[in-house]
């Protein structure tokens, strides 16, 4: 039976995607008041931290991930129990948080249940082409993402000024270092799903990941400080969205003006490509515990029953779950395989 094979590149876009999954909902919020100093060192904490996560993955990557994982068979059903919980919870913030900021900038008479309910349909019938399918999409859907982000920085280099980003004090009186990591690292556990065997040449791939993920981080902190020096400390502080303000003093050539709308697509494509993976997992690990495909379809609709019953999620709930997410997986990872 021909497996399906994942190339380096493929997987590196994913990682990076991944780790941008949940900045324009959450990340930039985080680093309100904040200085570029203290943006800096924060972030730097974080990759050190996070570059543990890349080490587990190149160093401890194996092919048994849930599925014979354990010698107990209950321990088995719990683990896959906990993942599933954890990527749910996932699953929901992207998509309530996403839906959020689609109703306020482009839908705001539509209610947020209908568009909810669209993400999560969508996202999970590209889940059902299969996880090399999703991954396909994510590449594709990062062409258009790379385009707008050029369009953004090329016609918003103006609006940036480095008085903004002052006074750059070395000193830190506010650091974020926990929720940060914990935040932008969880969803990257999401690439477990594909098997070591299943990645052309696994050697490149321990060293395309490694660069991903440091470009990831190099580029994170460029959106918050270029963000940044366009808004400035205090006016980002009070804005419920400040990577959308910026794309709202974007101007081209004096002839498109106030293209917000179209550049959230960005945002849209982060938070899409999170949630379809996030329903990838789910089902492989479904799968892994011998629930047949046809019962998958009960997914979604507690998706949506869930975001039907919430008007607020507390981002102490996310960052339980991914932490849990974080351990459960490292344990796998360093646990010795079973031949």
């Amino acid at each position: 039976m021909h497996k399906e094979r994942y190339t380096v590149l493929e997987l590196s876009v994913v990682l990076f995607i991944l780790n941008n999954s949940f900045f324009s909902t959450l990340i930039i919020s985080m680093f309100k008041n904040y200085s570029a100093f203290e943006i800096i060192f924060s972030l730097l904490g974080t990759f050190i931290l996070g570059y543990f996560i890349i080490y587990c993955f190149t160093n401890k990557y194996k092919n048994n991930f849930i599925y014979n994982c354990f010698n107990n068979k209950f321990i088995n059903y719990l683990v896959s129990i906990i993942l599933i919980v954890c990527s749910f919870v996932i699953l929901l913030f992207s998509t309530f948080l996403i839906s959020n900021i689609v109703k306020d900038v482009l839908l705001p008479d539509n209610n947020i249940v209908i568009i909810c309910s669209l993400i999560i349909f969508v996202s999970y019938y590209l889940s059902t082409k299969g996880t090399k399918a999703t991954i396909i999409a994510t590449n594709l859907l990062f062409i258009i993402y790379t385009f707008i982000t050029l369009i953004i920085i090329v016609f918003n280099i103006n609006n940036a000024s480095s008085i903004n980003l002052l006074p750059l004090k070395f000193i830190v009186q506010k650091i974020n270092i926990f929720y940060i990591f914990i935040i932008m690292n969880a969803p990257i556990f999401l690439l477990l799903l594909i098997k070591k065997n299943e990645i052309d040449n696994f050697y490149s791939y321990k060293k395309a990941i490694k660069k991903a993920y440091i470009f990831s981080y190099i580029f994170i902190m460029f959106r918050l400080l270029f963000i940044l020096s366009i808004l400035g400390t205090n006016y980002m502080s009070i804005l419920k969205y400040p990577e959308i303000a910026i794309f709202k003093s974007i101007n081209i050539f004096d002839f498109l003006k106030r293209l917000e709308e179209i550049f959230t697509i960005n945002v849209f494509i982060e938070n899409f490509c999170l949630v379809s993976l996030c329903f990838c997992y789910i089902k492989k690990i479904l799968s892994f515990n011998e629930i047949k495909e046809r019962y998958h379809i009960i997914i979604p609709i507690i998706s949506i029953l869930f975001l039907i019953n919430f008007k607020v999620l507390n981002n102490i709930y996310l960052i339980f779950f991914d932490v849990l997410f974080i351990v459960v997986n490292l344990l796998i990872l360093i646990k010795k395989e079973r031949i």
